[in-house]
């Protein structure tokens, strides 16, 4: 067997599976989604101004293809495609087998609804859109640089993410929060344009402190590893009508950290979590339960619920799906 995956840069997490498939002996490589990732053609993807670069896509795919018939790939898995049509992926699956995985909901990702019928098999992070389009359920992961190692806490709480959608508003809520009740806040934000976030915060005419403390390169994933075991919590802001468990689940988890959710649908992961995960709605309502969930003691993991965590049990459930 010979892999090919193609699918985001975020966070190297493609890279990551590949890695993991790699030392089964099986050859996997990595093809970005993307023909480039300037900030001007990031924008233009996510503006479907996409034809303006018609050409450049073409000469891209094309490059794909030849890739795949001088490496005799035998599975190409897309990973969650902001980009896909019917005649891309006949010309694909024309050199061998076809996966899809979603690391997002359909309801954010409608593209590959229209070509679900042409993989040779599908996968989701989502139980419901599972449920709903006849896909397989695999939980995201943690890599193993997130393994708890007991560190003492320097944080409270810590926070890790892109400043999308409504998490300019939780943010603010937090801070006061945390203001109010003296905590240790670890913060890494993260946008991928100062000039577009800074009309986004005129635009809510709120956060403008936190115009300075976000990153606009991004973080290593190590970074982000070490501040999660430094923390007594995590908080986790969910996309809007996401149900699917993000990979910062995992992640808060494995790290030996406590988990502070708005995603409701948390509770999935069964009785050997639930002690460890706090359900949000309302900040301000939730002070008095959120300091006690903060300071509450937990014991470290064992090895069956770190291996549920992990990348190794999440690749051995998309391999397994394909052999089926």
């Amino acid at each position: 067997m010979k892999v090919l995956i193609i699918g985001p840069a975020f966070f190297d997490y493609t890279k990551a599976i590949a890695v993991e498939i790699n030392s089964r002996e099986v050859y996997a490589f990595v093809f970005n989604e993307l023909h480039s990732e300037t900030i001007l053609s990031k924008i233009a993807y996510r503006l479907k101004l996409d034809f303006l670069f018609s050409l450049k896509v073409k000469k891209y795919r094309s490059k794909i293809y030849q890739y795949i018939d001088e490496h005799k790939i035998t599975d190409v898995l897309f990973v969650s495609p902001d980009i896909i049509d019917k005649e891309y992926l006949v010309e694909v699956k024309q050199r061998a087998r076809i996966h899809l995985y979603m690391w997002d909901g359909f309801c954010n990702k409608k593209n590959s609804l229209s070509v679900l019928n042409l993989f040779d098999t599908k996968a989701s992070f989502d139980k419901f859109d599972c449920q709903e389009y006849g896909l397989h359920y695999i939980p995201l992961f943690a890599e193993k640089m997130y393994q708890s190692n007991d560190a003492e806490k320097k944080y409270d709480l810590s926070f890790c993410g892109t400043v999308h959608s409504n998490r300019l508003m939780w943010m603010k809520k937090v801070q006061r929060f945390a203001k109010d009740n003296n905590l240790r806040v670890g913060l890494f934000l993260y946008y991928y344009s100062s000039v577009l976030l800074f009309i986004r915060l005129l635009m809510n005419r709120c956060c403008f402190d936190l115009f300075n403390k976000v990153s606009y390169s991004g973080y290593k994933k190590e970074e982000i590893a070490d501040l999660f075991k430094l923390s007594k919590a995590v908080l986790d802001i969910t996309h809007p009508n996401q149900k699917g468990l993000t990979s910062r689940t995992f992640e808060a988890l494995r790290s030996g950290s406590k988990l502070i959710t708005n995603n409701e649908n948390c509770e999935m992961l069964g009785r050997e979590y639930i002690s460890r995960i706090f359900i949000v709605k309302n900040i301000e309502n939730q002070q008095e339960a959120l300091l006690e969930f903060i300071e509450l003691k937990i014991p470290p993991l064992n090895a069956k619920q770190d291996h549920f965590l992990s990348i190794e049990r999440f690749v051995d459930q998309i391999l397994e799906n394909w052999n089926d």
